[in-house]
């Protein structure tokens, strides 16, 4: 995703990039296999391996497609939240006995909606309404400051708000098209050490931080074929995000002060689309199941352009490459209603990695991975439901290492995600 500077820019121009491009890369090598890209934006998709595009669940229609926004049951208001934990560990190679585990570190995503209908009956009902609250990207790292890849990355965060106005109109009584207004907000952290007298003797680090905003559409087309069986299609686009007057602070010793100064760089970033097809069918009243498939667009990222107010002489690196692909992901899931009060969900789902080998970074490190889901509903009362998930994700073994620093290792990771959600229909 990341191919290096746009060689039509001049020289110092160039040199003055090069750097923070290396640095921020590590951003997007959290992005892929989706695991910065979030799918945890309803607990009964969660429940269900993440698969919601073609059903007509509730609110969460907003985020999974807006097209079966219409064909929702009620108005509603809906919030919930995840916990996520995720265990790294690197070896550098079998014959060594060097072994770095990164922290363990909490996440806690949101996701809040709510649902207008013009007509509470279906059958009656043209419009809907609904506004999204989310956070579609969000990931991190933080290994010990003196690990052996400290000056590739010692901290990683990053975290987007995007909110999301939705119109859902049918066109039919099988057919419903939607579309939202997706206002994103994105910030970020980075840090890790540098040499400062190269002679491989004194370290330092430098720490990167800056926010930006962009805006993007979420469109799609929901059909509801027969009793039992429904379509769905959506796309979410590439946003693209303008970071101004970011912060870069070195922590050096105070002598080299004027040679390490602080400053400001400018840059953007486009966070990539999704293509999203699902299908929805209920083989009776008690059973509903769901399969997707997703398709991100992280080549997109050919390039990035960074700008420092000052130039850091001795701060210059070449360009990193990244030859990232397209990636799909595979989601399937069920639920089954045991009682009025009582829902019982189960999922499994596989992201592929659009990260090749020899461009695997210790930054947030990337590969293949399976999910495995289970969920309860439970109605207490009969406007009220409460939705519960969990979550576990196996990313196994990777062996890789990084073409231009020639570090690597082998790379072990997995990733429990704990969820809460409350529905209030109305």
């Amino acid at each position: 995703m990341l191919n290096g500077i746009n060689s039509a820019e001049n020289p110092d121009r160039m040199k003055k990039s090069h750097f923070l491009c290396f640095l921020l890369s590590m951003i997007y090598l959290h992005m892929s296999g989706g695991g910065f890209q979030l799918f945890y934006h309803g607990q009964r998709q969660t429940g269900m391996g993440n698969a919601g595009t073609g059903l007509a669940l509730d609110g969460s229609s907003i985020f999974f497609n807006p097209g079966s926004l219409v064909f929702n049951r009620s108005n509603s208001v809906q919030l919930g939240t995840n916990a996520i934990f995720t265990n790294t560990s690197f070896l550098e190679n079998p014959n060594s006995i060097y072994q770095a585990n990164m922290d363990t570190l909490l996440f806690t995503p949101i996701h809040f909606y709510t649902v207008w209908q013009g007509k509470k009956k279906v059958q009656e009902r043209k419009w809907s309404f609904g506004l999204g609250i989310n956070n579609p990207f969000l990931g991190g790292s933080k290994w010990q400051d003196d690990w052996n890849g400290k000056f590739i990355s010692q901290e990683l965060a990053i975290n987007t708000f995007f909110m999301q106005p939705t119109a859902s109109y049918k066109l039919t009584q099988q057919i419903g098209l939607g579309v939202g207004f997706s206002l994103g907000f994105l910030s970020f952290l980075s840090r890790r050490a540098i040499e400062v007298d190269g002679q491989g003797g004194r370290v330092g680090s430098v720490r990167l931080s800056g926010t930006g905003n962009g805006l993007g559409l979420n469109a799609g087309l929901f059909i509801q074929a027969n009793e039992r069986l429904s379509l769905g299609l959506s796309y979410r686009t590439p946003i693209f995000v303008n970071l101004k007057k970011g912060s870069v602070r070195f922590d050096v010793p105070e002598s080299l002060r004027d040679v390490f100064p602080d400053t400001q760089f400018n840059t953007d970033i486009t966070l990539p689309g999704t293509l999203n097809i699902g299908i929805g069918y209920r083989p009776d009243e008690k059973w509903t199941l769901a399969f997707d498939i997703n398709f991100t667009g992280w080549q997109t990222y050919d390039s990035l352009i960074f700008d420092f107010a000052i130039p850091i002489k001795q701060l210059q690196k070449h360009p990193e490459e990244k030859a990232y692909q397209k990636s799909a992901s595979f989601r399937m899931g069920g639920e089954y209603e045991v009682s009025p009060k009582f829902k019982f969900r189960a999922g499994a789902y596989f992201d592929q990695s659009p990260v090749p080998d020899g461009f695997v970074s210790p930054e947030l490190p990337d590969a293949n991975r399976i999910g495995l889901s289970a969920g309860l509903g439970l109605n207490f009362a009969p406007n009220l439901e409460i939705d519960l998930s969990y979550l576990f994700e196996y990313t196994g073994e990777r062996t890789s290492f990084l073409s231009q620093s020639q570090f690597g290792g082998t790379y072990r990771s997995g990733t429990n995600v704990y969820g809460l959600g409350i529905r209030y229909n109305f």
